[in-house]
């Protein structure tokens, strides 16, 4: 079992404030790490040593040099397993095209070919598998077996040759039996294609490299050029001989890039990735990954405050919001088990029973009847992969995620455990499918998680079907808690402000990790990445001795509705999203319900069959820049269950209307407004929810009509509710299937669905009252 510090789990943490230079250096590094360690990782290119950057079991030295995309690249060496051709060319069969390689592949040191079995990277005695791609870490090309790559490098080399056999000036053929001589470089080879497609400074577009590789092998080409233009560009010629196939790609190539100059670069990536329109449609369906990390405060991640010094940096997550779409207007519910609902179903808590209680080893679970993103998914083709936390009900296998659509899951049911135990009152929650997993125990959530998620990548992933991987990572959810070799790389007072601390660390690197896989096995170009947190965290000191709390600069926390319960990082990653909006902030009002639209939009999923999604379709906003949300308003929450509320000064309902946010005691399902009233203008800046308009006589007699119609909207709403889960028996009401059926107990020390769909109960026997308390 690994070694680690914990803390009290309400300890004041807090940030020094101070400037940080202006530009942060967070670049992407490839490590791979030998079997049992925390997998590839995306590490952190800082001014430190590199001592102080190694992790222990993780980090290792390796040879480093950065491409023009700014990602730093690791090169692992290669090693030269191909004969060598002779010069006398045995190798006759080959096509002409290929010809001349003998030359340039007989030299020593220039063979690309890899041989099997692993090799040690250079200057370390670290063991790298030889995975294809490893050399251009964008690389979208699957794993292929050697002679698969033999032929790839062959045809790579063929380049070369066909170039040289373009003569320019000499109109007599010569014979086919006699090999042509390898010519001089000739500037006019350019001018004469400048004359043939015209001479155009083209602009920097990524190419579909996969395609560009297989179009070169010769007798393929026509299946990648249209009909006419390819019988257009062949009556070619260059001294009275047909334009070579490769120059003839070229050229072709070179027309679409033409087109993409006048049409825009958005069109050309559409045409590029097969999106089409507005990239809806089954012509491309990308994969999605959603990180749902657990108490995820604004203040938690650099990229949000990066004038707020913290003693870690979150530098995977900031480089992937900075290259992404950063969404600043992102909101969600304030607890654990409602924000989890509204994400898998789209749908405002109140419509599902949702808003009130966490099921926690309690027989309720989020109705059978409500759309899931799984399912949805599922219906249009969709592999469905979970890892993480659940927290929707397991008292049935039914309610349990491979229930609900998940082909595959690994994490555990209820709303939390021991991060090393995996336990929860003394009974054990870690599930791989519906077998426990007892050979997890000991080893840290996250970065078990992360080998589910590389053994994923590596052995399912590249399946032809597309796949959805949902992550609700337990960190930096309580207990605090983390191995010390990460505890000891922040700069910390001790207590459990260095444990959680350390579990950002290692949440970042997870995240970085699991884009290092997309990259390893070919599956990033086709990936969309989504991170956003289920709700703020725990309330710190605020402005003590100069600290600031996790979610500065928001007020109040998790669990409750001003911003900072409710307000969370939130951005998408994706090759293929608008290049326009590509590394700015989106002030569009969005949250939590609008990933199941958005999602079964891009995969093409039929949403008809299900109830109305409350959330809005983000895609072609994502895509094309165009038809951004004109949601007039977004229902942040809204409890019904007013007789279970002692205190209603405290606000259990809230809604954003436009620039204003409203906040009451709360709603009864009659659509009566109980308690306080409160009203901020967030929009105009006051995230701090300090001035309540309601009090000013002079806003309210002006606004009238404004303040009528947001209650009005919660009035609604609060008709639209239905029951909520509550402490005990009838827990959704007389009405519910199981109103009656007792609390959970571990069965064998385990945690396990104890009830059949029947309404039998099948736990164990040893709790007060035969459930758990």
């Amino acid at each position: 079992m690994e070694n680690r510090s914990s803390g009290s789990r309400r300890k004041e943490i807090g940030l020094k404030v101070s400037q940080l230079p202006t530009t942060l250096s967070t670049r992407l590094t490839r490590a791979e790490t030998t079997k049992g360690s925390y997998g590839a990782i995306l590490t952190r290119n800082t001014t430190t040593s590199a001592d102080d950057r190694r992790r222990a079991g993780v980090w290792s030295k390796l040879n480093d040099d950065e491409d023009s995309d700014g990602l730093t690249r690791t090169r692992p060496s290669r090693t030269s397993s191909k004969k060598e051709l002779n010069e006398n060319g045995r190798n006759k069969k080959r096509s002409k095209s290929r010809e001349g390689r003998s030359e340039s592949r007989g030299r020593s040191g220039r063979s690309q070919s890899r041989g099997r079995g692993d090799t040690e990277d250079e200057g370390t005695n670290l063991k790298t598998p030889k995975r294809k791609g490893l050399s251009t870490i964008t690389t979208n090309e699957p794993i292929k077996s050697s002679k698969r790559k033999s032929k790839r490098a062959e045809s790579s080399s063929g380049i070369e040759s066909a170039e040289s056999d373009i003569e320019i000036g000499n109109s007599r053929s010569r014979s086919k039996s006699k090999r042509r001589s390898k010519p001089k470089k000739d500037e006019s080879i350019l001018s004469t294609i400048e004359n043939v497609i015209g001479s155009v400074e083209l602009p920097e577009i990524p190419l579909n490299t996969k395609k560009i590789k297989k179009a070169l092998r010769i007798k393929k080409i026509k299946k990648y050029l249209p009909i006419k233009a390819y019988k257009a560009l062949s009556t070619v010629k260059i001294a009275n001989q047909p334009l070579p196939k490769i120059l003839l790609f070229t050229a072709f190539l070179s027309m679409i890039l033409m087109i993409a100059i006048k049409v825009g670069p958005e069109s050309f990536s559409a045409f590029q990735n097969g999106v089409g329109g507005h990239g809806h449609g089954k012509s491309f369906r990308p994969n999605f990954v959603i990180f749902f990390p657990d108490d995820m405060g604004y203040n938690d991640v650099t990229y949000t405050n990066p004038n707020v010094q913290k003693p870690y940096e979150t530098t995977n997550i900031d480089y992937l919001a900075k290259t992404g779409i950063r969404l600043t207007h992102y909101y969600t519910t304030p607890n654990c088990a409602p924000s989890r609902c509204a994400l898998i179903t789209g749908r405002y808590t109140n419509r599902n029973g949702c808003q009130n209680k966490d099921p926690d080893y309690v027989p309720w679970g989020v109705p059978l009847t409500e759309p899931f993103i799984p399912t949805v998914l599922k219906k249009a083709g969709y592999y469905n992969v979970m890892l993480g936390k659940w927290h929707l009900g397991m008292f049935t296998w039914s309610y349990t995620p491979t229930g609900r659509g998940f082909d595959e899951f690994v994490g555990f049911l209820g709303g939390g455990v021991d991060h090393f135990s995996h336990t929860a009152n003394d009974a054990y929650d870690w599930w791989n499918g519906n077998e426990t997993d007892k050979d997890a125990k000991g080893t840290f959530t996250e970065i078990a998680l992360n080998n589910s998620m590389w053994d994923f990548m590596a052995n399912r992933g590249k399946a032809k079907q597309p796949w959805f991987m949902y992550i609700p990572a337990f960190s930096p959810h309580g207990p605090y808690e983390a191995p010390d070799e990460w505890v000891n790389k922040v700069n910390c007072n001790g207590g459990g402000s260095c444990a959680w601390m350390a579990m950002m660390l290692i949440l970042d690197d997870f995240v970085g990790s699991t884009v290092n896989a997309l990259k390893t096995y070919g599956m990033y170009e086709n990936t969309m990445v989504i991170y956003a947190g289920d709700h703020g965290a725990e309330k710190n000191s605020v402005n003590y001795n100069g600290y600031l709390g996790r979610d500065y600069p928001f007020s109040g926390e998790k669990g409750q509705l001003w911003e900072g319960g409710c307000r969370v990082p939130a951005f998408v990653h994706a090759p293929f999203l608008n290049s326009a909006l590509k590394g700015t902030e989106l002030s569009t009002l969005t949250g939590v319900w609008d990933w199941l639209p958005t999602l079964a939009s891009l995969a093409g999923a039929d949403l008809s069959s299900y109830p109305t999604s409350d959330g809005a379709d983000l895609s072609s906003l994502l895509i094309d820049n165009k038809n951004a949300p004109t949601r007039d308003h977004l229902l942040i929450t809204l409890n019904n269950m007013c007789e279970y509320k002692d205190n209603w000064d405290k606000p259990y309902a809230a809604i954003r209307v436009g620039q204003y946010k409203m906040l009451v005691g709360c709603v009864t399902s009659g659509g009566a407004i109980k308690g306080n009233v409160y009203l901020y203008d967030i929009g105009g800046g006051d995230y701090t929810e300090s001035t309540n308009l309601m009090k000013n006589d002079a806003f309210t007699s002006a606004n009238a009509d404004l303040i009528t119609y947001i209650k009005g909207l919660l009035s609604y709403y609060g008709t639209q509710s239905v029951a909520g889960l509550t402490d005990g028996a009838p827990w959704q009401g007389n009405d519910y299937w199981c109103a009656n059926c007792k609390k959970g107990c571990p069965n064998n020390g385990i945690w396990a669905p104890y009830y059949t769909d029947a309404g039998v109960y099948i736990g164990g026997n040893n709790c007060n009252n035969g459930g758990h308390k």
